[in-house]
């Protein structure tokens, strides 16, 4: 019973490390419209709407970690906000159908929507700068449009590993 909830946790933590490499390195340099997918978000997203909020919580909380550690100003912000979202996808697993891509790809942009707009008020409105609009529409937008795209081509990988995933669960 442990042992496959260990290669489990090791499998979604290791995509998720491998999406934090992705992110910060190779996304890094194809900027489009000045900004970057958000890959961790996008594994965070499709694991916990392919495999529930357990799985969801433990991606995003990863992500938010190593994120957190190596980029992040207030230690542990982007950890809880990924693990919101990874409870949130999660909850929304039972409407998940294995063959439909567009529902997982929406719900990628529409956390990347809550991320820009949680990141915005706890890290701009708080102190005092309030062009919403300049946001919105230079870095909201743009990263959750190019965060769905993204989202198509991980989405069938990401799939592959859920499936895995949980084919060792049922194992146990």
């Amino acid at each position: 019973m442990q042992k496959t909830l260990i290669k489990s946790a090791i499998a979604i933590v290791g995509s998720t490390y491998v999406c934090f490499l992705l992110q910060t390195g190779l996304f890094s340099r194809w900027m489009l419209a000045g900004v970057t997918p958000n890959l961790i978000l996008v594994v965070t997203s499709l694991s916990g709407f392919m495999l529930g909020a357990k799985y969801g919580m433990i991606t995003g909380f990863t992500g938010g970690l190593l994120l957190d550690t190596f980029i992040g100003s207030n230690f542990g912000m982007f950890a809880l906000i990924y693990l919101y979202i990874g409870f949130l996808n999660g909850s929304l697993s039972k409407i998940y159908f294995g063959d439909d891509i567009k529902l997982p790809v929406f719900l990628v942009g529409i956390s990347d929507f809550l991320f820009g707009m949680i990141v915005y008020a706890s890290m701009f409105l708080l102190r005092d700068r309030s062009d919403i609009g300049f946001y919105f529409s230079n870095v909201i937008m743009p990263e959750a449009v190019y965060s769905m795209v993204i989202a198509l081509f991980f989405y069938f990988p990401i799939k592959r590993l859920c499936q895995w995933v949980e084919q060792v669960d049922k194992g146990r």
